[in-house]
């Protein structure tokens, strides 16, 4: 009896062939993944306008991020310590309007935040770049910033919304679209700086905005549609 146990316990026991190899439906659902993700990139057009919007918006923060103390220094002719404060003034801004932002998604719809937030951002951004006074500058870029900071989270949550099964290629997509912005916006300033003038060039801050107001129009009534 004990050799017969000792014997049943060395007989090995035969694997299956499933257990070694991987199930075929598996390697094929793996495989055919990526195309999935490609196929959603390239058939969806909300998630293209939501990174051209996304574009608009960073290109216009990075614009006044790198550009507007040496603007405020050598066109409105302020001291270092003013432009500094102004700069602090839109971070401060965008900061209270990303806070402000949360608390008004569960009130109000995210395209009505951010419709309305490029617009009245476009508005004052526009007196502050036009007017060409430095205090008049400071505040509305303080209002800019409020009524604008919101826009890169609410952007995410519209295309998470809208696309769940592909939230982490779409939030890949928007933050690479800002990359982009962010390599070809200062240049742009710049360039448009030598070509014409130091203020012609800041109107770009505000014309982005007002774009961007535009395409988040169309956005809104593609959101819905199914692609």
């Amino acid at each position: 009896g004990a050799a017969a146990s000792s014997e049943a316990k060395q007989t090995p026991v035969p694997l299956q062939a499933d257990t070694l190899a991987p199930s075929k439906a598996n390697t094929i659902q793996t495989a055919e993944q990526p195309l999935h993700h490609l196929t959603f990139i390239k058939n969806s057009p909300v998630i293209w306008l939501i990174c051209v919007v996304m574009m608009l918006y960073v290109g216009h923060q990075v614009s006044l991020s790198i550009w507007i103390p040496m603007y405020m220094e050598t066109h409105l002719l302020v001291s270092p310590t003013v432009s500094s404060l102004a700069l602090s003034v839109l971070w401060l801004g965008i900061i209270l309007g990303r806070m402000t932002s949360a608390h008004l998604t569960g009130k109000m719809s995210v395209f009505k935040i951010l419709l309305g937030g490029s617009l009245l951002g476009a508005v004052f951004m526009t007196f502050g770049i036009q007017l060409q006074q430095p205090l008049v500058l400071i505040v509305t870029l303080g209002l800019t910033g409020l009524f604008t900071g919101a826009a890169i989270p609410l952007l995410v949550t519209i295309a998470c919304d809208r696309y769940p099964a592909y939230s982490g290629t779409a939030s890949s997509m928007i933050f690479l679209s800002g990359t982009v912005s962010t390599m070809l916006f200062p240049w742009l300033v710049g360039r448009l700086a030598e070509l014409f003038s130091f203020q012609s060039a800041m109107m770009l801050t505000w014309i982005t905005l007002f774009m961007m107001f535009g395409f988040g129009i169309i956005l809104r009534k593609l959101y819905h549609r199914p692609d």
